[in-house]
């Protein structure tokens, strides 16, 4: 048996729509993506505004979020210790 799989009429072999081995961004709408955040909406719009939150695509008037953009941002918001992120909110001038 031929263990390649069929690809439709018009396709090649090579097409990125049609090849398994490809793997394509999963992208969130804003709630999505704050409720995957566990944030609210309105506070991952206004980190969209001001230049703080995670990279974002628009697509006409939609904006979303791709999953590995969101997990780069947590990624930039973790930290060992309280003093630790005390000090990037300061660099950042976020602090309180």
């Amino acid at each position: 048996m031929n263990d390649i799989p069929a690809t439709p009429k018009g396709a090649t072999a090579t097409d990125a729509r049609f090849d398994s081995s490809f793997s394509s961004p999963v992208y969130m709408t804003q709630a999505e993506a704050a409720q995957y955040l566990r944030i609210s909406a309105r506070t991952l719009e206004r980190h969209r505004v001001a230049g703080t939150g995670p990279h974002f695509c628009r697509w006409g008037r939609r904006i979303l979020y791709a999953v590995a953009e969101l997990d780069a941002f947590v990624a930039t918001q973790t930290f060992a210790s309280t003093a630790e992120a005390d000090a990037a909110n300061d660099k950042r001038g976020d602090a309180a």
